[in-house]
């Protein structure tokens, strides 16, 4: 598999949209404006596989990429976004539970959270459902460049502290920080190895 011919593959804003799986996959969650479009992108060293804009919620339902027929990446859309109507809002949280839920082909997720801003109510459920449906999962702490490095250690800790559980890896995608770490737990999790 080699992430740089990821391809957009399918869309679904239903579970019955939801297409079958033809390979592993990896889900992306988090809430909205954390960087999941900007971490796949860096992933899979592409600049615009994943839509990203200034304004937040811009992924409205399930967007499917493939890494050739070995792999695939789920951006799951962001919540808390209070712009979207509570009906949207309601009908993400439903596709999202459906898909988590009935997925036999996901072999992990990565739950995106902004350093500066910490784990909160709704991450921290994510978290538990995750483990309660004992699907391998792992925090992914983005924009650290916008943290002093004099202090992210400390702040790591605080919010794994907070959380009281699970694996970190630290990332920033504006000089590719943590994509080594990230690689190596998706190929841990889903058993695919990258290629170059």
């Amino acid at each position: 598999m080699i992430p740089s011919e990821a391809r957009f593959w399918a869309a679904a804003r239903s579970p019955a949209e939801i297409p079958a799986a033809r390979a592993p996959e990896i889900a992306f969650a988090g809430r909205s404006n954390v960087g999941k479009s900007s971490l796949l992108n860096m992933l899979c060293g592409r600049r615009n596989l994943a839509r990203t804009g200034r304004r937040p919620g811009a992924t409205r339902g399930l967007i499917f990429y493939s890494l050739g027929d070995e792999l695939g990446f789920v951006d799951l859309p962001g919540y808390g976004y209070a712009r979207r109507s509570v009906t949207e809002r309601r009908s993400w949280k439903a596709l999202v539970e459906a898909y988590l839920d009935d997925r036999d082909a996901l072999a992990g997720v990565m739950v995106l959270v902004d350093l500066r801003r910490g784990i909160e109510e709704e991450e921290a459920e994510l978290a538990r459902f995750l483990t309660s449906r004992e699907l391998p999962w792992v925090w992914v702490l983005t924009k650290c460049d916008k943290v002093p490095r004099a202090k992210r250690q400390a702040r790591v800790k605080e919010l794994l502290a907070a959380a009281g559980s699970g694996q970190a890896i630290v990332s920033s995608v504006s000089d590719s920080q943590g994509a080594k770490e990230l690689w190596a737990w998706i190929e841990a999790a889903s058993g695919v190895r990258r290629r170059r």
